[in-house]
């Protein structure tokens, strides 16, 4: 937990460094804390032990398979993958095979995938927050929901979703040939990203209440058949997990207080398109609420929506008339003690830290395995 606390009061140090300034909400100002923290988490993330997340050492061991893969093995995966059906995702060995041309190491593998996602993220963070505070909301909520993903697992999905930012982007900005190829890239990346291709029914709907009601009725089918979707999209999405995946009440919870608070503030400024717009783009999230869980492809699925709310949350606060900066404290707060609470499994390449149990293998990866 030590690493944890550290991080933390770093994040803390600098927004205490750039809030102080006379410029503190100045762009150039919010675009160097944007930049500061988005430089602690590219280091917290790539240099983490290889024993460090769910399938970390997975990636490790498809690195080295990459590496010993001829080119002609990397390109017929997808004649395999999209004419026969064998096999899933042949667009993440080929980025990999091209970056092993320049730097055939796993750890510089680690820092550029970090380095992609934080930097997409970061600019879309600065794209949709006005205040220094706003930015330190949405890095709170990162904490809080997505650090245990994106920070220490999952790199395949980590950069389709990070692709799926500069999608968005794309498509609010009418660069819609951008959004097709980078789409497309995504989606052979991990195939949970052919959901970016609904983007641009929600970027044309927009009648707020009609689509806030029939999610709510989703969401109460979802939670009545859960078992039912759970198991078939189990069996559609190859997570076998999803069969015994309990009910994440906790996580249930927050996500519907968030969702009525986003929505009720989103219904007085109903007049500020790029609001409503990004609350129409987390919706699916608050549809599948019933239907997360750690291996569930709903949740997944949600990591491409529910994105959204690390923007939307600090919007919401600032539409607290008296007392946001209570508000701002208290919900900072409670982000960082959940994340040391829940998140506090963390080591560094040089510490000793045994595999998950997942692995069924009870050792330590030595450092020098760490920096191939």
């Amino acid at each position: 937990m030590i690493y944890q606390i550290l991080f933390l009061l770093i994040i803390l140090n600098g927004y205490y460094n750039y809030s102080s300034r006379p410029s503190r909400n100045s762009p150039s100002s919010r675009k160097g804390f944007i930049i500061f923290v988005c430089v602690i988490l590219v280091l917290q993330s790539a240099l983490r032990n290889i024993a460090v997340g769910s399938d970390t050492y997975q990636y490790f061991n498809r690195f080295q398979i990459t590496m010993a893969s001829s080119w002609s093995e990397i390109m017929s995966a997808f004649v395999d993958v999209y004419k026969y059906g064998e096999g899933k995702d042949p667009g993440y060995p080929l980025i990999e095979k091209i970056f092993q041309i320049i730097l055939p190491n796993y750890r510089c593998w680690l820092f550029a995938v970090a380095i992609f996602f934080f930097s997409s993220l970061g600019k879309f963070i600065y794209r949709y927050t006005s205040t220094i505070e706003d930015v330190l909301i949405a890095f709170s909520v990162y904490f809080l929901l997505f650090y245990s993903f994106f920070s220490i697992t999952g790199l395949r999905q980590t950069i389709a979703v990070a692709l799926s930012l500069h999608c968005f982007m794309a498509l609010r900005n009418k660069k819609y040939i951008v959004f097709v190829l980078l789409g497309i890239v995504a989606f052979t990346i991990h195939k949970s990203a052919v959901i970016i291709f609904f983007f641009p029914i929600l970027n044309k709907i927009n009648n707020l209440k009609f689509i806030f009601v029939i999610c709510t009725f989703l969401m109460i089918v979802f939670a009545v058949n859960r078992q039912y979707f759970i198991s078939w999209a189990s069996e559609s999405g190859g997570y076998e997990g999803g069969y015994s995946i309990r009910l994440p009440y906790t996580l249930m919870a927050f996500y519907v207080i968030i969702t009525i608070w986003i929505h009720a503030s989103v219904k007085d400024r109903s007049n500020n398109d790029t609001y409503k717009r990004l609350f129409f783009f987390y919706l699916p999230t608050y549809c599948w609420i019933p239907l997360m869980g750690w291996d569930s492809l709903f949740m997944r699925e949600s990591l491409f929506f529910s994105v959204y709310s690390m923007v939307l949350l600090p919007m919401s606060i600032n539409g607290v008339n008296k007392n946001n900066s209570t508000v701002r404290a208290v919900f900072v707060l409670f982000s960082f003690a959940y994340f040391l609470i829940r998140c506090s499994n963390y080591g560094l390449l040089w510490d000793n830290i045994l595999l998950p149990d997942t692995y069924g293998q009870f050792v330590i990866i030595p450092f020098e395995q760490q920096i191939q």
